[in-house]
């Protein structure tokens, strides 16, 4: 099963201070999500995973694509699709705390 996602966000996040050790630091931290919840999830159900992160920024738009190939052994009453999905929250739930230290403040604003 391969389902392609789009999800755009506006975080206001000022993507000049944004390091290619970011990017690096970034994937890292969404493939450690992954990997770790669906361990949690499937536990020893899970046979195989593969995990494609890509970080790039566009424009001033910080790209973050997620490629997962996952081989496990899933009762009939139980939804794949719907554990990817809830893992995939969980990882761009971090992703947002990671680069909350990035926001754009106006002169007038308290850091």
């Amino acid at each position: 099963m391969k389902q392609l996602y789009r999800y755009v966000e506006e975080l206001n996040i000022d993507t000049e201070r944004i390091t290619q050790d970011n990017l690096v630091e970034l994937a890292e931290l969404i493939e450690h999500c992954i990997r770790n919840e669906l361990m949690k999830i499937l536990n020893q159900r899970l046979i195989n995973l593969v995990v494609t992160i890509g970080t790039e920024i566009a424009d001033k738009v910080i790209n973050i694509s997620v490629d997962l190939e996952v081989e496990a052994y899933i009762p009939p009453h139980t939804n794949l699709e719907s554990i990817l999905d809830r893992v995939l929250n969980y990882a761009f739930t971090k992703v947002r705390t990671y680069l909350s230290r990035f926001r754009k403040y106006k002169e007038n604003d308290n850091k």
